[in-house]
């Protein structure tokens, strides 16, 4: 790496990694391309609009585009902490799903009808959740009707 002692240096360096010209860099963080260019020259102040726009777009540390310090990158390891109690509640909801998915299983494995809940052997109960019961003509009786109509 170039010695990027300057913020506008380590801009530039940053525009260069991404293959970008400054234009297209500046676009990209919501910056006009000559107000880039005056910030690169050290003519202009950069905003902490900016910092944090290139900081989070491109995986820039702070640190090191303000003062040059430290790894350029941010650890990319793909973890991250979670509060335990977030944890805690997740396992609960995860319990709960795999409980009532063992439910379903069980009575599908029973020959349960979900629209009816019926068990052979017993009478039905119409849940709601297919035709309603008397609403809609069978098959025999639409084709009958079909032969009528003729």
């Amino acid at each position: 790496m170039a010695e990027n002692n300057t913020i506008g240096r380590r801009i530039s360096y940053i525009a260069m990694t991404a293959e970008m010209g400054i234009t297209e860099f500046a676009e990209s963080i919501n910056m006009d391309g000559s107000q880039l260019g005056k910030v690169i020259a050290g003519k202009m102040n950069i905003t902490l609009k900016q910092v944090l726009e290139i900081t989070s777009k491109y995986g820039i540390r702070a640190g090191w585009l303000i003062e040059g310090e430290g790894p350029m990158t941010k650890e990319k390891s793909g973890t991250f902490e979670v509060p335990d109690h977030l944890l805690t509640a997740v396992r609960e909801e995860a319990e709960k799903m795999r409980l009532s998915l063992e439910r379903i299983m069980k009575a599908a494995s029973t020959n349960l009808d979900l629209n009816t809940s019926r068990v052979p052997g017993s009478k039905p109960v119409d849940l709601g959740l297919g035709k309603k019961a008397g609403s809609q003509k069978t098959d025999k009786q639409k084709d009958t009707a079909h032969e009528k109509g003729k």
